[in-house]
């Protein structure tokens, strides 16, 4: 799971001053409101269903265009994005489901890449891992860390397939700069 302004961020893997990944990494960097809340996200990811490694192109769409991770997304709509992936399937129990989507936390779900609706249930095609309620991205209660599969730096340039990646990025990195605007950086682990 891509934790952004927490725990655990792929992103740190690539390297290029300037290109995309450096530039979501030093966002990642930036938007780790820790001192706000929990820095972890609610629900586990497990082996994909069927236990087979997924790599192929699927589509996710926002839940919600109002937080820090979505708000430069503009509309809701299919977002395409390559996934490369063995432990994808989101799971939580069904109490967390609910208090999940209670409380406005589901960021993204598995698509239809066509028509946009959700995917159906764990067996859909569009649902490449198996996720319960379709769910692809989440955020903590206090909407300052979210995990997502897929990765949305993977999806960065339109000639490598699809740069609906950007959208996602340009939401955090807008948010962490309007926090440096009003507030300075925030530093990592501050209480």
């Amino acid at each position: 799971m891509h934790t952004v302004g927490g725990v655990r961020d792929r992103a740190a893997m690539c390297t290029g001053a300037g290109s995309a990944p450096a530039v979501a990494q030093e966002a990642i960097r930036r938007v780790a409101w820790a001192r706000s809340g929990s820095v972890t996200v609610p629900g586990a990811l497990l082996r994909n269903r069927g236990l087979r490694f997924v790599s192929r192109e699927i589509a996710i769409a926002p839940e919600r265009l109002d937080t820090p991770f979505t708000n430069a997304l503009g509309q809701r709509r299919p977002l395409r994005m390559p996934v490369a992936h063995g432990e994808g399937a989101f799971y939580a129990d069904e109490a967390t489901l609910d208090e999940l989507e209670r409380d406005g936390q589901v960021l993204f779900r598995y698509v239809d890449p066509v028509t946009g609706a959700v995917a159906g249930g764990e067996e859909d095609r569009a649902n490449p891992n198996g996720s319960l309620r379709a769910i692809a991205g989440v955020m903590n209660a206090a909407g300052n860390v979210a995990g997502l599969m897929p990765h949305p730096e993977t999806a960065v340039e339109a000639v490598l397939g699809s740069d609906d990646g950007l959208g996602i990025i340009a939401s955090f990195v807008a948010s962490a700069d309007a926090r440096e605007r009003s507030s300075g950086p925030a530093l990592v682990g501050a209480r």
